[in-house]
């Protein structure tokens, strides 16, 4: 190292500091100055223990007072950098999101990157979920990302340009598997279709020794033009006496990409998931669970867990593995699972990055009108009530039903109809409970009044359980309803009240049973039965059903047989082909 004129070296050692500086020295007395803290460096017994050496910045200060060093003490200790902005590659969980000029302060003697909220919002990070941020105000910055997020950190690589943040999974806005961007869907090409069922049905009267043959055309046709679809159901059904065609329904529709719903003009039906469904004139608003990613449909539970690194995590039913990924360290959550067998534990294990296994169950199962966590599901329909009989009354209404996924495995849902002389409120829950299967309940109170100025009032209430035997391939289901008393009526039967069809026979308690078995590639065998009871009668309906279902090179058919008790006493069965022998279906596009 060359030293200016006049200037030499001189170091000084203490028991804690050694300081090395150029200081202008006569040549005579430069070894006596280096000397002295020599000594006193071997006489000090913890020099070797404590001393650290130091550059000091005045040594590059010459005889100009007016000229100024650099500011070094950053570079005293290995890795020490100079703050400020560094056009960087930005990682986040691994995954490189692109370059950003990101400004970095001293903070302990490491470079902290300087972040807003508005970073992390377009890094993925899911801000709203943590209150801390909502402190900051806007454009405010802050350099510990840890005292936000918890488990949350960040590194920087001044020899890369390489900032890496390392954000919990379940504080990032993951997009579920099979997620397509809204921007990308299409209308598709124009075309049109017609589908055709055809059912054929022998019917004996045991009480009158006479039988009958029934058959029966549905034909579900329509038409695809831009957005718009146009859509139309109409039947015949002939015997030996009379053939008569009808036409049931004619409806326009196209999608609300924006809510992910189905927009309806014309006759159709209300869902009948909270109220029973029924056919109307009007406009119908509802969710439409095709614009969801297929990991978004149905009802699967959100895993919940932890981990202590990157780990990889799988999940397990029924001994298959059914999803894995890998989490960066913190909480995580997994809520993009698809829709497997309705019931039937899932077995969640957690590999850290040094070996380490832990697991866990999650139990699963679930009733049909189940959400996933955070999910919600609506309808709206308005129009004009049509019942199809001349002498019903046909008032306007109102109906609305809402559904929402709750934590911890609960669907809460509810609905109101509203019409002039008829209100109705329904609120339920339902939940799974693993293998034991779901179950689900509801209450409906409904207010009715007559054109005679009558008033009835009444609630009725619903259960339902569903269990599913994977191993055997069996499902079961159980509902039952019971009407508090004589003074409820569904929307239809309030309808019908002081009407030329005479007295409304309203509901009393009804109970329905269902069983179906896999056969594998055979088709299925399906078993269901239900019972009914009125307020105004003492006798009972009862149907017991009991069908086979199959396909075969896209031709659906099926044959099944029917024991029907009604409560005039009569019975009727119909062996052979009361349920559809087959139906087929073309489509058939009028341009490319």
């Amino acid at each position: 190292m060359s030293l200016p004129d006049g200037a030499s070296m001189k170091r000084i050692t203490t028991a804690r500091v050694r300081e090395y500086a150029l200081l202008p020295v006569t040549a005579g007395r430069a070894v006596a100055l280096a000397t002295v803290p020599t000594m006193m460096f071997c006489l000090s017994p913890l020099s070797r223990a404590l001393a650290d050496d130091y550059f000091d910045p005045a040594a590059l200060e010459f005889a100009d007072p007016q000229q100024q060093t650099s500011d070094l003490h950053y570079f005293a200790k290995p890795g020490g950098q100079q703050p400020g902005t560094y056009p960087v590659t930005v990682v986040v969980n691994d995954q490189e999101l692109g370059q950003a000029d990101i400004t970095f302060v001293d903070d302990g003697g490491q470079l902290r990157p300087v972040l807003t909220p508005g970073q992390l919002a377009e890094y993925g990070v899911n801000v709203s979920a943590f209150p801390a941020f909502q402190a900051l105000h806007e454009g405010e910055t802050f350099t510990r990302i840890e005292k936000f997020i918890p488990d949350a950190s960040s590194r920087f690589s001044f020899a890369n340009q390489r900032l890496t943040l390392s954000i919990p999974q379940a504080a990032m806005n993951v997009q579920s598997r099979g997620y397509v961007d809204p921007s990308r869907w299409d209308d598709g090409v124009p075309a049109a279709f017609v589908d055709y069922y055809f059912s054929g049905a022998q019917i004996k009267n045991a009480d009158e020794g006479e039988s009958s043959r029934s058959n029966y055309l549905n034909l579900r046709s329509g038409l695809n033009l831009g957005a718009w679809r146009l859509r139309n159901i109409s039947s015949m059904q002939y015997d030996q006496q009379r053939r008569h065609w009808d036409t049931q329904s004619t409806w326009l529709q196209r999608d609300v990409r924006s809510l992910k719903s189905l927009l309806r003009i014309g006759d159709t039906y209300t869902t009948g998931d909270v109220f029973d469904s029924i056919q109307f004139r009007g406009v119908q608003l509802m969710s439409d669970d095709e614009m969801l990613p297929d990991s978004q449909r149905g009802f699967a539970p959100t895993i919940r867990g932890v981990a202590h690194s990157n780990a990889k995590v799988t999940v397990s039913q029924h001994g298959y593995v059914i999803y894995e990924t890998f989490v960066s360290p913190g909480a995580f959550a997994i809520s993009d699972l698809y829709p497997t067998s309705q019931s039937g534990d899932l077995e969640v294990k957690v590999t850290e990055s040094n070996g380490a296994v832990r697991t866990f169950t999650q139990p699963y199962s679930a009733v049909p009108y189940m959400l996933r966590e955070g999910r919600g599901k609506f309808s709206l329909s308005a129009g004009r009530y049509h019942s199809g009989g001349e002498s019903v009354r046909s008032p306007e209404f109102l109906q609305g039903t809402l559904f929402y996924g709750l934590t911890a495995g609960f669907t809460l849902y509810g609905g109101t109809q509203l019409a002039r002389d008829y209100q109705a409120w329904a609120l339920g829950l339902g939940r799974g409970f693993g293998e034991f299967g779901s179950l689900g309940g509801d209450v409906t109170q409904a207010v009715t009044r007559t054109p005679s100025g009558k008033r009835y009032t009444g609630h009725s209430l619903r259960a339902q359980y569903q269990k599913n035997f994977v191993s055997s391939g069996t499902a079961f289901s159980l509902a039952s309803y019971r009407y508090s008393s004589s003074g409820y009526y569904d929307f239809a039967e309030a309808s019908a009240l002081e009407s030329a069809q005479g007295q409304v026979d309203n509901r009393r308690r009804r109970e329905e049973l269902s069983v179906s078995q896999s056969l594998g590639g055979l088709g299925s065998l399906a078993v269901s039965a239900w019972s009914q009871e009125y307020w105004h009668r003492q006798s009972r309906d009862e149907t017991v059903h009991l069908g086979f279902y199959s396909a075969w090179k896209g031709i659906s058919w099926g044959v099944g047989y029917y024991y029907t008790r009604t409560s005039g006493q009569q019975k009727m069965t119909a062996p052979g082909h009361s349920i559809s022998i087959f139906r087929w279906g073309v489509r058939c596009p009028t341009a490319r």
